[in-house]
This record gives C-alpha cells, structure tokens and sequence, in this order.
C-alpha cells in the first residue's frame, strides 16, 4: 500500500491497534449476559412449533442448520438460545471492529455501537425465538462481507482483489436476503473510497451480480415491494422499537399526508445531522440503512406486533454505526467532548432497560404457552379422540408470538400434536383480558380488553370522543362468531 493507504486504515495520529479491544469484548459479552443471559430458561413460544415441525423454510442454510441442532439439542431449549446469544455476539464483535476500520475513532465508540445494536428490541425474534438463526445468521454474514470488503478495498494484491466478491456472492448463496447488500457496498464506496483508484475492479462486478440476483429473485414484482411505507416505516421502528398503538396505524392509513409529512421531517433531519456532523461513518450508517430497505420492501414488518421485526439486523446494525458516527462528531467539538462518555453511556443504559422490559414480557409469554399447552393435554386425555377448539386463538400477546394453536399443532421435541382447530384469532396489546361469554357448537361469544380489540363503534378521528379514547382504556369489546354451516367442535380447551 501506499501512504495514503496506510494513513486510512491506521488513522491519522493512531494505529489501528491502539487500545486494549479485548477489554471491550470482554465488557460486550458481560453486557450481552446481563441483558440476555437469564432468559436461557424461555419456554419455546407457539411461533417456534411451526419452525421445528418444518426447518425447511427457514432458508436453504438456516434450515440445514436449524436441522442439524434440532437432532442435537433436541428438547433443551437453552442450548438453541445459546447459539442466538452466540450469533449476536459474533455481530457485536464484527460492529466493534467496523466502527474502528471505518471511524478511526476510539475503540470504545465501536463498543457503543455494538450495546445499541444488542440491546434494541426490534430484533428480539433474532434472539428468543428458537429458530432465531434465520435472522442472525444473515446479519452476521452481512456484517462480515461489509468486513472484507472495508479490510481488502486497498490491497492491490490479486487475492484481495477477489475477496469482496467471493464474500458477497457466498453470503447471498447462503441468505437470499442479503442481495440488497450491493446498495450498501456502494454507499460505502462512496463514503469512504471515492478518493482512492481501484474501484471498477472491486465494486462493479458486486453491483452487476446483485442486481442480477434481484431480479432472478423476482422480489422487484413481490406485493408491497415498492409500497414507500412498507419499504421504510420499519426504519422508523427502530427508533421507536415498541410498536405502534393501532389507532396510531388507522390515523396514519386514514390521513396519508401525515405520513408523508412525518417522512419529509425525518429526511429533513437526517439531512441536518448529516451536513452538521461531515463524519462519513454517520452518512454510511444513515444511508446504508435507507438502501437496504430500499431492495427489501418485499419483507414487511407490523408496526403494532413487530412481527418480522428480525429482518432489520442489518439496518439496525447501520445505524448503529450511524449513532456512533454522531458521539464520534461530538468528539471532534471542544464544548461537547467532556459530556460524550455520559451522554453515549445514558444512551447505552436506555436501550439495555428497554431490551430487558421486552424480555421479561417475552417470559410471561413463555409462561402463558406452557399453561396453555399443559391445559390442552389435560382436555384432550378426558376427551380422546375429539376435536378440539382453541378459541379464541390468541396470536400475539403485545409483541410476544404465542400463537396458542400452534404450539400444540405439531409432533416435536417439545410438543406431541394434539387433534385441535383455532378459532377468531385475535392478537392483543397488553394489558389485556378475555372472557369467553358464551362457547357452543353454533356461536361463540368473547369480550376482550385491549389497545388492538377492535369496536364497531370508533369515534371520528379527532372529535371529543376520539381523544378521550387515546388517554382512556376503552370499554372491553364484545365480538362474536357463528359456526354457520360447519359446526364449531363440542370441547374448547380452557385457558386464562
């Protein structure tokens, strides 16, 4: 290399190496078991029962992984969260390092970005789910292709040359969501390279084999691909990673232009934060972040349950490194360096508070399956044979996927399937309570407390009564359902 080279990668006054980073994975690992360690004795939620009984779609490698340690861990559920634990922190491992490649900037900046990346609940699918590899193990290639190709764009020996290819296309071979990632290589060519040659020869047959991939995909033509609010509204969920009231949604669905007026004001700001800060590590994360959804609208997320919130790891892991570009800018102020320790440090602590509050619902949705599943077994031993009735099934409870019905639908090592059918799926935001009214073969009657029970009589928006109900619980809803000309099965299957 060059000395303009060498001056990139070792920093303009420091060596790469200055600093002590086994110190700051040493505390990244304590931070990760005290946010994560104590939840090793989950019970596997109804959503993981679907994904025992088929690993097969879970993608072509997360499948023959998730195969292989279902015929090794069998029924100990602890062992597949450890393996979440440990693909996360492999990700936060790879974050520390980029944020020191790319900032140049003190190793504990990087170790900022690695605790927000950890500790932000919108991805907390990736970590208590019991298949939650099919979303770590994307971010963690992606975040290593980001590695080779910020390691190798300077070397000018032939292997080097290779590298970020062969990276790119085994990680896209393995996890077909990661072909978006070409945008993001790109921005990072644009934020940190433009001013060094070499760039055809690494970048270019990138771009031509990504876009080619996407279109062969077909996830251009997929419905909502291209839909500016399903493409980019889970952006906004990691920033606000606890979900959305659904009276916020059916605001924003029945006035389209406050969307696009919160949008235009997000852009605005970002815009702001980027001329203010002139730190390329923040406009890479913000950027990077934006692209990735760009290619991605195909795979939504529900702003009320956070369902598919697993697929943001890698925006979630660019703007991370966004936030650390930010302490990184304030560093380089005089009149804000005293304060940047305990403001990154406040920041830390919040989303660590944060993460261990969903946790513990997480927990008590754990709870709320094992008594469901152990109530069914009770009713199914005193009625042999019979079809049974989970009703109302309950889905989400919050954002935890209990999906009642589910988690006795399917022969695993968990579970033994039980001869049972779900009726009125209903998904609620705690919290909240159900009562079964009335339960026969020809209807059924439920009234049910919650933010997301629907009412045949909302107010008009903005009227007295509308704004009594966002500050007031709303009177429990009573829904009912008849069997029509399929009767409802005899025996319901008692639960809380």
């Amino acid at each position: 290399m060059n000395q303009s080279e060498t001056q990139y990668y070792n920093g303009s006054s420091s060596s790469v190496r200055t600093g002590n980073v086994k110190v700051f994975l040493v505390m990244d690992a304590l931070y990760l078991l005290v946010v994560f360690g104590w939840t090793l004795g989950l019970s596997p939620l109804g959503i993981d029962f679907a994904a025992l009984a088929r690993p097969d779609h879970l993608g072509p490698v997360a499948g023959e992984l998730f195969s292989g340690m279902l015929s090794i861990f069998g029924g100990y559920a602890w062992m597949y969260f450890l393996v979440n634990l440990a693909l996360l922190y492999g990700c936060m491992a790879l974050l520390l390092v980029l944020t020191r490649i790319l900032g140049k900037g003190p190793w504990w900046l990087g170790s900022i970005a690695a605790v927000l990346f950890m500790a932000n609940p919108i991805k907390t699918e990736g970590v208590l789910l019991l298949s939650g590899l099919r979303y770590l193990l994307p971010g963690l290639l992606g975040l290593v292709v980001l590695l080779v190709y910020a390691c190798s764009r300077l070397r000018q020996k032939f292997r080097f040359l290779l590298l970020p290819p062969a990276a790119y296309i085994g990680a896209v071979l393995a996890c077909p969501d990661l072909v978006p990632l070409f945008l993001v290589l790109m921005v990072l060519e644009g934020c940190f390279f433009r001013e060094f040659p070499g760039r055809s020869r690494r970048l270019w047959p990138i771009v031509i084999v990504g876009f080619a991939m996407y279109f062969i995909s077909g996830q251009w033509a997929m419905e909502g691909a291209w839909q500016p609010a399903r493409v980019f509204v889970p952006l906004y969920l990691v920033l606000y990673p606890i979900g959305l009231l659904p009276d916020t949604v059916a605001l924003f669905e029945f006035w389209p232009v406050l969307g696009w007026g919160c949008g235009v004001m997000l852009v605005a700001l970002a815009m702001l934060l980027m001329r203010g800060a002139r730190t390329p590590l923040l406009t890479f994360g913000l950027l990077g972040a934006v692209s990735f959804r760009l290619l991605q609208g195909a795979r939504g997320v529900d702003p009320v349950t956070l369902a598919g919130g697993g697929i943001l790891v890698i925006p979630l892991a660019l703007l991370s490194l966004a936030v650390a570009g930010g302490f990184q800018a304030l560093l380089e102020r005089p009149r804000w360096r005293a304060s940047v320790v305990r403001l990154s440090t406040l920041f830390c602590v919040v989303a660590m508070a944060c993460q261990v509050w969903t946790n513990v619902h997480w927990l008590q949705g754990g709870h709320a399956v094992r008594r469901f599943r152990q109530a069914a077994m009770e009713t199914a031993a005193q009625h042999p044979g019979q079809l049974l009735a989970v009703a109302p099934d309950l889905q989400y409870s919050g954002t935890v996927p209990v999906m009642y019905a589910q988690s006795v639908y399917y022969d695993t090592p968990f579970s033994t399937a039980l001869p049972v059918t779900g009726l009125m799926p209903l998904s609620l935001a705690m919290p909240a309570t159900i009562d079964v009214l009335h339960y026969s073969p020809e209807k059924m009657t439920v009234s049910v407390r919650g933010h997301t029970s629907a009412t045949p009589d909302k107010p008009r928006l903005f009227s007295r009564a509308w704004w009594q109900r966002r500050s007031h619980p709303p009177e429990p809803a009573r829904l009912d359902l008849e069997a029509g000309a399929r009767p409802f099965p005899v025996v319901r299957v008692p639960y809380e």
